[in-house]
């Protein structure tokens, strides 16, 4: 057996179902949950001999923030291999959103069903939650061997960036909502009208951008809470939460020198220069000038770290005066040295001189 059917299920897509409240979006999305768990099972049993190979590291597993299990036959579709026959529990794995985006190697090699796509991906809560990182995380999704499926009521809330990772969307109206259903008498949920662009040509071959074309459909199936249950409530918290990171901090410096301790003779250079300009009274030197002055008694710091570390440890101010970048030495604080106190000459008031 070739590597053709592992290859394409183990293949990443991003495939968004919108449309409005009570349209089939999680419906839909839930049979495709449903086939997912399915082709876990074959795709496992088809390619255990390459199990923990490069090809297939781990078994295909589904992940989904809303509980989906049911029983399962392999032999009802055709299966011939040994135990067959026994019925299969199939049903979801909790998605942990901190694992995801932590690229935790355990979320990896499946698929990824997330309902309410906007509690993660708010085009208007940028800056809220991990959506920074998740829009890291969905930049490399594929590398994990990860398929994604969303639903979300518009496509407009959806953060501009995510959007360029999708590969397909589907838009869903329920047909009983429409003229021609309540016509009939249809009940809602029987009938869902679908209505697809192909974004990317992963699934058709043909971009949306290039044809044009909306690919329309039907879906039929029935609400069965008993195997899947979308009234789980999400938690309203986790959206606003404030995750920190612990930065780890690294300085390139093409130009150093191995054998050279910056930081040992360059400090008492910085804060001698300094002691120089407050005791002349030129408490607004130029920049320019503040480092002609400590080069002449042998600086070789970098400008940007020295200027760091006298704004951060003598409360030296920066900033701009007619064109000039300037060093404001007026709120000095010595940490070593016992600086004289300047008295800093004021510009006199005028009096009103009446003729």
């Amino acid at each position: 057996m070739d590597n053709r059917l592992l290859r394409e299920w183990a293949t990443s897509t991003i495939h968004i179902y919108h449309g409005p409240r009570r349209s089939g979006k999680t419906q839909k999305m839930t049979h495709d949950i449903a086939c997912a768990l399915i082709a876990c099972v074959w795709i496992n049993k088809l390619y255990e001999h390459l199990l923990e190979s490069l090809q297939f590291l781990q078994p295909l597993k589904v992940w989904s923030t809303y509980p989906v299990e049911f029983m399962y036959r392999p032999s009802s579709d055709g299966a011939t291999w040994l135990g067959a026959d026994e019925p299969l529990l199939l049903k979801t794995l909790d998605l942990n959103f901190h694992k995801l985006i932590a690229f935790d190697p355990e979320i990896s090699w499946g698929f990824l069903f997330i309902d309410e796509l906007d509690q993660k991906a708010d085009r208007q809560e940028w800056q809220n939650g991990g959506q920074p990182l998740l829009m890291r995380r969905l930049t490399q999704v594929g590398k994990s061997h990860l398929s994604l499926g969303a639903t979300i009521q518009s496509l407009q809330w959806v953060n501009p960036r995510y959007m360029f990772q999708v590969d397909m969307t589907t838009g869903c109206r329920d047909a009983a909502r429409t003229g021609w259903g309540k016509a009939n008498g249809l009940i809602p949920g029987d009938l869902t009208f679908l209505y697809s662009k192909d974004l990317s040509g992963a699934e058709t071959g043909t971009m949306y951008e290039e044809s044009g074309i909306i690919y329309q459909s039907q879906f039929y199936g029935k609400p069965m809470q008993p195997f899947y249950q979308t009234d789980k409530i999400q938690d309203p918290w986790q959206r606003y939460e404030s995750i920190k990171i612990a930065r780890t901090q690294f300085t390139l410096d093409p130009h150093a020198k191995e054998e050279m301790d910056e930081y040992a003779d360059n400090i008492p250079i910085l804060e001698d220069t300094l002691i120089g300009f407050i005791e002349e009274g030129n408490l607004k030197p130029k920049r320019a000038d503040f480092f002609r002055a400590a080069e002449s008694k042998g600086l070789v710091m970098d400008k940007t770290e020295a200027v760091q570390y006298i704004c951060d440890c003598h409360n030296v101010k920066v900033y701009g005066s007619m064109g000039d970048n300037r060093l404001d030495l007026s709120q000095f604080k010595n940490l070593q040295a016992k600086i004289p106190k300047v008295k800093v000459a004021r510009r006199p008031r005028m009096k009103k001189v009446e003729a």
